[in-house]
């Protein structure tokens, strides 16, 4: 089954850097898009209603938190993965409790990163299993 994902980075190089060094295909995703702007993205996630986001924490407007809280209330059932340059306790205690899949610190490795849509593929697997029932 191929799934959809949307990346979220207020830094354009982290978007390349995402889209580029990892292996989305081969772990059965394709990317819907990206965007650098939190609003914007928000409203395009909400369109397009992927499978999967991967944000950034830390941008201007929308937080990655309140962009994956704002999905959530709209009803949108997707999972977020948080990623973020700070290795603070709160981002990750705050990303567990809105539900998020992953919190990651950056840089992410493209080996961590694969390993992360390999999970990521699975949870996906297994709640269309569950729906299905």
């Amino acid at each position: 089954m191929k799934y959809t994902a949307f990346l979220v980075d207020n830094e354009a190089w982290a978007l390349v850097y995402l889209e580029r060094s990892l292996s989305w295909e081969e772990n059965g995703f394709s990317l819907l898009g990206s965007s650098v702007n939190s609003v914007e993205a928000l409203d395009t996630i909400l369109r397009l209603k992927p499978d999967a986001v991967i944000t950034d924490i830390r941008m201007p407007e929308l937080s990655g938190l309140e962009l994956m809280e704002k999905a959530h209330q709209a009803g949108l059932e997707c999972e977020f993965v948080l990623l973020s340059g700070f290795p603070e306790f709160s981002y990750a205690q705050e990303a567990v409790r809105l539900g998020a899949f992953e919190y990651c610190l950056k840089p992410i490795s493209p080996q961590q990163g694969n390993e992360l849509l390999g999970r990521l593929r699975e949870r996906l697997d297994a709640r269309k299993g569950s729906e299905s029932l």
